[in-house]
């Protein structure tokens, strides 16, 4: 009886750190995500700014 106790609250505690050891990789991947989402953003907003200025000066891209 008490083997069995004990064989439970180590699947448990593996259990759980499974758990929470997906749930990091769920959320870095998410973050890793934002961040790709946020740097195509930037760059096309700064494509964008170079190519105004270089209009504005005259030059075609």
């Amino acid at each position: 009886m008490k083997k069995e106790i004990a064989q439970e609250k180590v699947y448990d505690k593996q259990l759980k750190l499974k758990t929470s050891a997906i749930q990091n990789l769920r959320e870095s991947w998410q973050n890793a995500s934002i961040r790709e989402n946020m740097r195509k953003k930037f760059e096309s907003k700064a494509k964008l700014r170079a190519k105004k200025l270089a209009m504005s000066r005259g030059f075609e891209r």
